[in-house]
């Protein structure tokens, strides 16, 4: 493998272990393609990896995140035909989005993981999803709050641990590059 790309895979995975995303879960399956369960899906999702949430009234440990509505690949632990939108839902998943900067959050405040989130379309760009939510035990990254750190206490951000998400930012980049894409790179917010 030559250098640059060694050097791609690296800084894409540094950044990306970051979106976000939301994922708690450690995602090692294979994608569809390969007979498997979950993986690299190129298809209508949502993303929420850019979004400060809110606590769902009467309903502990949720969080209701408005949702941008993309086209193209993304990663989910479930098949790409169980992730598969209509027109009134659609799930959201992992994506690499460049024009969204990182931010690492410390732990102790709430941070929303919506990896395999249901969602229901408010417009062919929009989705409302009904997100996971808990206490930070562990540093985050999310591409929610400005890149102000202080928004990590004050809001909910949409977000992923640290290890799970270098893990899946990882399987991300990869299924990219045996699917013949070049992977986009992110960048973390100034500290």
């Amino acid at each position: 493998m030559t250098t640059n790309k060694k050097t791609l895979i690296r800084t894409c995975t540094c950044f990306a272990a970051a979106v976000l995303l939301l994922f708690a879960v450690s995602c090692s399956k294979k994608s569809d393609s390969e007979g498997k369960t979950g993986g690299l899906c190129n298809q209508k999702y949502a993303f929420c990896g850019n979004v400060a949430c809110k606590a769902v009234e009467g309903q502990p440990g949720k969080a209701l995140c408005d949702c941008e509505v993309l086209d193209g690949y993304s990663w989910g632990n479930t098949t790409c035909e169980q992730r598969k939108a209509t027109d009134k839902t659609v799930v959201s998943t992992f994506a690499i989005k460049p024009s969204n900067p990182l931010v690492e959050c410390s732990a102790g405040g709430q941070v929303v993981l919506c990896l395999d989130a249901p969602c229901t379309m408010e417009g062919p760009k929009s989705a409302k999803c009904m997100c996971t939510s808990q206490k930070a035990t562990t540093p985050y990254i999310s591409g929610g709050g400005n890149c102000d750190t202080s928004n990590c206490s004050k809001q909910m951000l949409s977000g992923a641990p640290v290890g799970p998400a270098r893990q899946i930012a990882n399987d991300f980049t990869q299924a990219l590059i045996t699917a013949g894409q070049t992977p986009d790179k992110l960048t973390m917010c100034n500290k």
